[in-house]
């Protein structure tokens, strides 16, 4: 895997994330890791919400919308696994279910987001139709 890869882009660029630093104030590395992924998986389904229009109908925009950056994820989780595999003395017991447990986290904050703007699009589209319950 380190011969097709640079990985040495990535090994600068990780440089600054000492995990000595994150331990003064009392962040784990582990917390970083599942932020970043959490946030890379929300900015993924943001940015492929207009592609994933483009290509189906509504009913199906979600499910694959979230499919689709799911895998994105995964293959660059895969090279970051290649990456870390790469590099010596590298801590990689917690890698995968952290990461995992980020994606599924960010898929059920995403479908419970387009549960409550259903809702609420139900409810105010009620309540200007004028119809009162007894």
């Amino acid at each position: 895997m380190g011969d097709l890869v640079d990985f040495s882009v990535l090994k600068s660029n990780m440089s600054w994330l000492n995990h000595d630093y994150l331990r003064i104030i009392g962040v784990e590395p582990v917390y970083v890791q599942f932020t970043l992924i959490l946030v890379l998986m929300l900015c993924l389904l943001w940015i492929g919400k207009p592609v994933i229009r483009w290509f189906m109908h509504m009913e199906w925009s979600m499910l694959l919308n979230y499919v689709l950056t799911s895998l994105v994820v995964l293959v660059f989780l895969l090279v970051m696994d290649g990456f870390l595999e790469a590099q010596s003395g590298s801590e990689r017991e917690h890698f995968w279910p952290i990461n995992l447990m980020a994606i599924a986290i960010s898929g059920a904050c995403y479908i419970f987001w387009h549960f409550i703007q259903r809702f609420m699009f139900k409810s105010s589209k009620h309540a200007k139709s004028g119809i009162q319950h007894k």
